[in-house]
């Protein structure tokens, strides 16, 4: 009879808490705070410092454990403390020590959906993408077309929010949803109102985003993908089939839960999911990316590259 109970009470508990979602008029108390004209508050800067350094595929010994033991966390962030020292002229983020100090998260992989935490198979038609060519690739470098459009300030990712380094700043008015990231000031306006999106065959870098809200989470659908940028670290880019559908939900004062599935049936036989939960950066602001103004590597590149051309050193 006990048992009984107790079930009993846990079913309604469950019951109440799924049941405010779909009421706006049940208690406020267990919902995010609201915007004047009534949609959950997301507004804020959104770090995802905690999670540097979190991969986004699961070393596959872990099996479906996404969670590091103490020791296995200490030792990953030892490794990324070592490779970012100020002694290690190899380091592609040098001297960058102090941020990476900061990751406290046991996340094992960004990847949650498959359980394993590991890209699902290629279709047979997609080849593995090839290694992007990027500033620190060896030369010789012949134009700027040989270099990443990160290099070159035009895109960062095709999911820039699924990125731990890239802050987040959400900003909200009646109807729209603007979402902010720092690297390449990327800033999409995501409309509410449930206009179609534009023609497949206007394609862009970031796609065309479309918002709704269901419960207290905000979806975000994106199409329109022209697969010219990199998906997610070395996933590669997508075909023209890619959907992306981001969730953005509050789920304390300070705390952001963030998830994206991409379905691509071009690139891959089933869809996947990665999760980085954020956490509110009271005192952050989005800091200028100023990469045209002080991008000074690609034409020192350039130089150096000329200049191997006229000593016959190629």
């Amino acid at each position: 009879m006990i048992r009984l109970c107790v079930g009993l009470v846990v079913i309604l508990a469950v019951a109440t808490i799924n049941g405010l979602a779909e009421h706006p008029s049940a208690s406020t108390a267990s919902r995010s705070p609201r915007t004047p004209w009534g949609d959950p508050d997301l507004q804020g800067v959104w770090s995802g410092i905690d999670l540097i350094g979190v991969p986004l595929e699961r070393d596959a010994q872990l099996g479906t454990r996404n969670e590091l033991t103490e020791d296995e966390f200490q030792k990953r962030r030892a490794r990324l403390v070592a490779g970012a020292s100020s002694d290690n002229i190899e380091a592609t983020n040098f001297g960058a020590e102090p941020e990476l100090a900061q990751t406290h998260s046991r996340q094992a992989s960004l990847i949650v959906v498959p359980v394993d935490g590991r890209l699902p198979p290629r279709v047979d038609r997609a080849k593995p993408p090839r290694p992007a060519r990027t500033s620190f690739s060896p030369g010789p470098f012949n134009s700027i077309a040989d270099f990443s459009l990160f290099d070159r300030c035009i895109a960062f990712t095709t999911i820039p929010a699924a990125t731990a380094v890239n802050t987040v700043e959400i900003v909200q008015a009646p109807g729209y949803v603007a979402i902010v990231t720092e690297a390449i000031h990327d800033t999409r306006i995501v409309p509410l109102d449930g206009r179609p999106t534009v023609a497949t065959a206007l394609n862009s870098y970031l796609g065309d985003s479309r918002g709704r809200w269901e419960g207290e989470t905000l979806v975000v659908l994106t199409l329109n993908l022209d697969g010219r940028t990199n998906l997610i670290g070395n996933v590669g880019p997508t075909s023209s089939r890619a959907t992306l559908v981001e969730r953005y939900t509050r789920v304390g004062p300070d705390a952001l839960s963030y998830e994206a599935t991409v379905e691509d049936p071009g690139t891959w036989t089933e869809p996947w999911t990665l999760s980085l939960p954020r956490r509110r950066d009271v005192d952050g602001t989005i800091l200028e990316y100023a990469c045209h103004e002080g991008n000074y590597g690609l034409p020192n590149i350039l130089k150096a590259s000329r200049a191997e051309d006229s000593h016959g050193q190629r």
